[in-house]
Order: C-alpha cells, then structure tokens, then sequence
C-alpha cells in the first residue's frame, strides 16, 4: 500500500472516529435527560418491552384483551387546546391528576397554518398537530418524517432543538438532523417557517427533498367527497408493516359527527408506539382527542396527549411517537354550535409500531 493510500484510510478512519464520538456524546447526554425526566411507572414500562422484545409475537397474543369501547366519559386527563392562546406555548397544561403535556415549539407559515410540536416528557411521548388548509400537512405525511426531522425541515437553521425530538427519534437519524444545534427544553418563541414551501431534509442529501404542496380540501368535502376521500385514503397504497405486527388503519369515509379509531385488530387491543390520525373537516369544526393508555397507580389511565378544534374547510392531522409500545386511540368530533353545526368530517388513522414502514 502506497504512502499516500495510508494517509488516505487514516483520516477517514480519523473522520469516522470523529463522528462516532459525538453520536456517543450526544446518545448520553440525551440518555441523562431521559432518566432525568421519564416517571416511574413510564422506566417501567420501557424496561417490560425491552425483556420481552425478543417474545413480540407471544407478548402481543397474550396482553391484548378484547376489543373495549372507547367512550367519552372515560376518564381523560384533558389538556388545553394547541389553538388556545399564544401564551400557553410557555407553559404546560395537565389534568388533575396526569401527566403534564407541553408545547414544545410552535412553526408558523405567512399564510397562517403552523405546525405545533407537543411532548408529555414524564410518559417520553412525542407529537406534531398541524393547523391549516392541508396541503402541508397532506404533503408531510406523504413522507411519513418523524418530528425531529420535521421541526429541522421546517425551523431557521439557528433556532435552538428541544431534547425530547432528538431522544425519541431513531439513534442513526440524531447526528445528522441535530447537526450543531442547541438542545433546550423547549422553545417559547413562535418560530416562522424557513420556507413556505415543505421541503424534507433527509440526512445525507444535501438540500433536501422536494415535496409539492398540490392537495386541496374542495374535492374531499364536495358532494363526490366520499369516494375522493375513499379513493385517497381508504383503498389507496398502505403500508404493510412488519409481519408480526403490522400496521393497523382505521378509516372512516362517511361524512360523520363522532367517531373513535381504536389500535385494535381481529377484536383486540395491540399496542404500537406511532400513531397518525388525518381529518378532513365539511362544514363545521372537528375536534380530535389523540390518546393513550399509560400505566397509574395500580390501574391503567387513558391520557390524552393533545386535543384540538379545527375549523371547517380544512384538514388537520396529528402524528404521535413515543418510547413505549402503548394502547392508543383515536377520537373525532364533530364540534361548534349547541349542536355541533352542519356538516361533518372523514377521518383515517393509522397505528404503527415504527414510524415508517
């Protein structure tokens, strides 16, 4: 081997120690942060599904009862709505007794439709809630990113990062999507969107990915709206996911006024850590409940991790993630006026163990 073939391998050697030491530095710092912050009965559960990953298909078949239904007089540990006053992007809001859910960050476009980022740091759960017209959203979910690669894409590339994006995001994505960042609690500051259109920054393709903002609302809340919303969604290509535990989808086509998607298949409850709910709302406002069941003192507690109202013509959605593979669910409501207003909405849910695939 030549002298200068010897330098060659060294300093790439040299660049790959480099990288691989501050993935280290980051993964332990993040991993302080955690244990820091994830409650008693969340380290639990976290530790559970690590012995019994190995026995997945076993643990799922015999934890899963049969199919409950999802009632709105269960007990909730409610939140205050991402659209409330600008003022609560500081500040955490609980229930009276749950774990409390925060706003993260807070991206707004010109036009008005933000992306809110939301975490209930004690349960190590993560979401995004959009509001706006829908194609951006429409477009987001196209590519199924996870939120730390969403709040990059999206955010001034000298904002500061909360932690919890980076330490609930796949460990071979963090380096390259924190890059030289800040890690913060959260950012209190609404923050404008860097473009106005969505482009996704994959690590390893410098300048990103482009995503074309080309969905409109008209056509799923027109009078052919059923079979458009059916067609796109319903009957469309679905991701299969892996073959012990697969990718679950609920999907409602029918204009509706309330209904609830629950993780279930075959009758039963199966558990997931991601979960996607996609609403399109005709004619009055939708509010969507985006839940999950945590394990409470000696009892299990469903916990709503971000409850919204959106108004009528648009489509929202709401992408949750967290550590632990969770019962999850679902709720959408027709809403405004004593009687909720005219019209309705359609809905699909996905339920995922992995954020893709």
């Amino acid at each position: 081997m030549s002298k200068q073939e010897t330098n060659k391998r060294s300093r790439h050697q040299g660049a790959r120690t480099s990288v691989d030491k501050k993935l280290r530095e980051l993964d332990a710092d993040l991993s302080r942060r955690l244990d820091a912050t994830l409650d008693a009965d969340a380290k639990f559960e976290l530790e559970a599904m690590r012995v019994l990953a190995g026995l997945a298909p076993l643990e799922e078949g015999l934890s899963s009862s049969r199919e409950e239904t999802a009632t709105p007089g269960e007990r909730q540990d409610s939140v205050q709505s991402v659209v409330g006053d600008a003022k609560a992007a500081a500040h955490s809001t609980t229930g009276a007794d749950g774990p409390s859910t925060e706003v993260l960050a807070r991206i707004v476009f010109k036009d008005g439709d933000a992306f809110h980022f939301l975490g209930v740091p004690a349960d190590g759960e993560i979401g995004v809630a959009y509001i706006g017209k829908g194609q951006r959203w429409l477009a987001a979910i196209s590519e199924l990113p996870s939120p730390l690669r969403l709040y990059v894409s999206l955010a001034p590339p000298d904002t500061p990062l909360p932690w919890l994006l980076a330490a609930i995001d796949k460990q071979k994505d963090r380096l390259p999507l924190v890059g030289e960042r800040r890690l913060c609690d959260r950012v209190v500051e609404t923050l404008e969107a860097e473009s106005e259109t969505l482009r996704l920054r994959v690590p390893g393709l410098p300048g990103g990915v482009w995503t074309p903002d080309d969905f409109t609302i008209g056509g799923f809340c027109g009078w052919n709206g059923e079979n458009e919303w059916n067609s796109e969604f319903c009957s469309g290509e679905l991701e299969l996911g892996p073959a012990l535990e697969p990718n679950i989808y609920k999907c409602t086509a029918q204009l509706s006024i309330e209904v609830t998607h629950n993780s279930t298949s075959g009758g039963h409850w199966k558990r997931r850590k991601c979960s996607i709910a996609t609403a399109a709302a005709c004619g009055s406002p939708v509010r969507i409940r985006h839940q999950y069941r945590e394990l409470g003192f000696f009892s299990w507690n469903w916990v709503t991790a971000s409850d919204h109202v959106l108004g009528p013509s648009e489509v929202t959605g709401t992408l949750w993630l967290g550590l632990v593979r969770r019962r999850r669910r679902i709720i959408y409501q027709r809403s405004g006026g004593p009687f909720g207003g005219p019209g309705g909405f359609r809905a699909l849910s996905r339920f995922s163990r992995h954020l893709t695939g």
